[in-house]
């Protein structure tokens, strides 16, 4: 059949179905109405289904987030997974201390100071020593056993470190005998007796930790070596600090010397005196200082075995290593070295 035969065919059908719907226009109304009704409710129908499923959707991006957060690991909610320590994490040369001992005692001939403490990685034994006699050994002892001998210097001062793992210069390695130490055990320092005890830093740690639920955490925490002391504006450790002042009507004097790990100073001063005077500082009938006072009366004079300042000048090589208890004389007043309690 060609195209003219199809064509005449296609439109004698059209022309048949308007007749058709021309003799039913009632009926065809009616049924293009119902049409119409179907198809609108059809259209509403899809649209609520629509906003329906566009609310629906973040409900559902949560979980996709979590998905994508939890990389598809299986994780459940509340779950959080932790892997191998990482051992960078723990820092690199302190370890966590487990126990701190200490103990100090004195006498009008020696000062010590005993420092012992068990640490994560390993244990540490420190003894400080001033007012001893230059030159002197003084053993450190416990139940008979010396576990190390200490030589004062010219100062009557002396130091030793011990650790089982050294990581220092200054420390030296604990001996392989050396004794497992308690609280309550006495060690002898020279003729001192000296009872271990749990060290305050000890003491707080373990209150960190109750505070932080026994987690062992503590806010800022940082684990140093053996204590050494108060550190000075010049980088020195104080070993010893004494003091002492007395006045009259005439003068008033104030002296204070220090024992640091830099160096020792002795510092005097005075005021109150007789204009151009010249005072005399002495020990055991030795001049230690001659102080000249200027027009009000007043005087100061700074010596340090390593001075740092224009003002100090150099402690003589024949200066003695003061104690507590040593008299001093500034002119006509006598003065009592003490230990001083703020440092």
């Amino acid at each position: 059949m060609n195209a003219r035969c199809m064509s005449l065919v296609v439109l004698g059908t059209v022309l048949g179905i308007l007749s058709v719907l021309v003799g039913c226009a009632p009926t065809a109304q009616n049924g293009l109405a119902k049409l119409t009704d179907v198809l609108g409710a059809a259209a509403t129908s899809a649209s609520l289904n629509t906003n329906a499923g566009a609310a629906a959707q973040p409900a559902d991006e949560p979980n996709q987030a979590g998905d994508s957060e939890d990389g598809q690991t299986g994780e459940f909610e509340g779950e959080h997974q932790v892997g191998p320590d990482d051992p960078n994490d723990a820092e690199a040369d302190d370890g966590a201390s487990s126990l701190v001992l200490e103990a100090g005692a004195s006498s009008a001939a020696l000062q010590a100071e005993v420092k012992y403490e068990q640490e994560t990685n390993g244990t540490s034994f420190d003894v400080k020593i001033v007012g001893g006699q230059p030159g002197a050994s003084v053993d450190v002892t416990f139940a008979g056993q010396v576990l190390v001998s200490i030589p004062l210097d010219s100062l009557g001062a002396g130091r030793v470190e011990l650790g089982s793992a050294p990581d220092d210069p200054s420390e030296q390695p604990l001996p392989a005998d050396f004794p497992t130490l308690k609280a309550g055990d006495v060690l002898l320092v020279g003729d001192l007796s000296l009872t271990l005890a749990v060290g305050e830093e000890n003491e707080q740690d373990q209150a960190d930790d109750s505070e932080n639920g026994q987690t062992g955490e503590s806010d800022g925490e940082h684990q140093d070596g053996p204590e050494t002391g108060n550190s000075d504006e010049n980088g020195g450790a104080s070993l010893l600090a004494l003091e002492a002042e007395a006045s009259s009507p005439a003068l008033q004097a104030q002296v204070k010397y220090e024992q640091e790990t830099n160096g020792t100073s002795f510092e005097v001063e005075i005021g109150g005196g007789q204009p151009g005077a010249s005072v005399d500082v002495t020990f055991a009938g030795q001049v230690l200082v001659s102080i000249q006072l200027d027009s009000l009366g007043v005087g100061t004079v700074e010596l340090g075995s390593a001075p740092d300042d224009s003002s100090e000048q150099p402690l003589p090589a024949d200066f003695p290593a003061l104690k507590a208890g040593d008299v001093l004389s500034v002119g006509d007043l006598t003065l009592t070295l003490a230990v001083d309690e703020e440092d």
